[in-house]
């Protein structure tokens, strides 16, 4: 008989045979909640034709949800001890395949190569590394290459600022939002794990755009937009002088001919504004 994997007994019971120490600050939070398994894999919309990554497998929980409904899952963990329960977990499942390593050592050509087609991603992030993963997974290589939807579950606080909630966008929020159009699913409150991290989470998807940006479009874009951010309390047109070979006044006047408030600060911003302002602008950047 499989086991509970959502019982926390049981999973107590394998973290003492196989040797793991889960702690809040080692970021191992081993899901409980078996409503929010069931929609991550709802928000995925999996058929048994996909093929699936999972990053940060742990005791393979997601693994063998994601086991029952795609072709095939590709799990990654890099963790020694976890990986002994995760082989164990998951041997009754021959579609299921680990790859022993952090996912943070691979290019975004080499994770595409483990995949015969368009995959998609399902995972329970691990809170220390979700801002590397955003930067592996949110360019314009993998939003044509890469997933064609994307289900992770993160710090409440980080997917909020993903989605740029309440118009108020971050440098996160474009990184997102250049490749993608994320929505949250739910919010899932910190006792659906153990051990139970001092945050709750989020379930976010992500729908990658299929746009893509030559090397020139991306280097303007993100020098101009880490201009605009460089001071959040400063106006755009402040913050944006300094890379532009532009006066305030006519920067000023040139935010107000694209209907944007002329004393607007760059969180005020949305992606479609940040997109014109990127397009009218990048011809007066100044030499490095």
């Amino acid at each position: 008989m499989p086991l509970n994997l959502l019982d926390s007994e049981v999973v107590r019971t394998l973290t003492r045979t196989y040797g793991l120490h889960p702690t809040r600050d080692s970021g191992q939070n081993f899901l409980l909640c078996p409503d929010v398994l069931k929609m991550s894999i709802e928000a995925a919309q999996l058929t048994p034709h996909d093929e699936v990554l999972e990053i940060g497998s742990g005791l393979g929980t997601l693994t063998v949800a994601l086991a029952g409904v795609a072709k095939r899952v590709v799990a990654v963990e890099s963790d020694p001890a976890t990986l002994r329960a995760l082989h164990d977990t998951t041997m009754a499942y021959s579609n299921v395949e680990i790859q022993e390593r952090s996912i943070l050592e691979k290019s975004e050509q080499d994770i595409c190569s483990w995949f015969t087609k368009e995959y998609v991603c399902v995972s329970n992030i691990p809170y220390s590394i979700t801002s590397r993963l955003v930067r592996l997974f949110f360019n314009s290589y993998m939003a044509v290459h890469g997933p064609r939807v994307i289900v992770w579950l993160v710090q409440k606080e980080v997917a909020h600022r993903m989605v740029g909630e309440n118009g108020n966008y971050s440098l996160l929020t474009l990184a997102v939002r250049r490749y993608s159009t994320p929505e949250i699913i739910k919010n899932v409150t910190r006792n659906c794990f153990w051990p139970e991290p001092d945050v709750d989470s989020s379930l976010i998807r992500f729908i990658p755009n299929k746009r893509e940006f030559t090397h020139h479009e991306e280097e303007t874009f993100w020098r101009i937009a880490r201009a605009g951010f460089s001071s959040r309390r400063k106006q755009l047109h402040h913050n944006l002088a300094n890379i532009l070979s532009l006066s305030k006044k006519e920067l000023q006047d040139t935010l107000f001919s694209l209907e944007l408030n002329p004393l607007c600060r760059a969180q005020d911003l949305t992606m479609e504004s940040w997109e014109k302002v990127h397009i009218l602008l990048r011809e007066y950047l100044l030499s490095k």
